[in-house]
């Protein structure tokens, strides 16, 4: 639950940064797809660099709980793959 409301906190910012509204019937992978789309529309190129750094952090912190670790890892799995399905891993 740590992990995925530190997400959705995250992404809530980045949406309010660029003026767009965080919707959570639709969930944070959603909310943060939609706002990678705002953003590289904002953009003078209609491009935008993702960097993901340190994204094993979060899954390293459960290293002792199994369950949670499990539960961790899917929560970041989902997370990106809605990214991934529609952009592939060349970016946006």
């Amino acid at each position: 639950a740590e992990v995925k409301e530190a997400l959705v906190g995250m992404v809530e910012g980045l949406c309010g940064e660029i003026g767009r509204d965080y919707d959570p019937r639709k969930g944070v992978a959603y909310n943060f797809n939609s706002f990678l789309k705002a953003a590289a529309k904002k953009s003078p190129t209609k491009k935008i660099v993702v960097l993901i750094d340190e994204s094993d952090e979060p899954v390293a912190g459960f290293l002792d709980n199994l369950e949670e670790l499990k539960h961790v890892r899917k929560l970041l799995h989902d997370f990106y793959e809605i990214r991934r399905k529609e952009h592939g891993t060349d970016g946006i």
